[in-house]
């Protein structure tokens, strides 16, 4: 994950998202006054912040996810597995 300058051309901020796995965020979903919501797919077992989402245990060999972070991307406030397979 990594947060842009309005023109694009200073890295302001950036963080690390994801397992063991092969993990691949795809849509930044929304943001909103302090979180910023993003989907993706992934093969990680022990993806973070996982414990209290709707779905807690990987499902098939690769899941969605959704995952909530602070608005400044330090801190993962939520995610939850979306189900798959495959």
């Amino acid at each position: 994950m990594a947060r842009l300058s309005l023109d694009l051309t200073t890295l302001t901020q950036s963080t690390y998202l994801g397992g063991s796995g092969s993990d691949y965020a795809y849509a930044n979903l929304a943001v909103t006054a302090d979180s910023v919501y993003v989907a993706g797919q992934t093969s990680s077992s022990d993806f973070p912040g996982i414990a209290n989402g709707a779905l807690t245990a990987l499902s098939g060999g690769w899941d969605g996810f959704v995952v909530r972070l602070s608005l400044d991307l330090k801190t993962l406030v939520q995610a939850t597995y979306l189900g798959g397979g495959g």
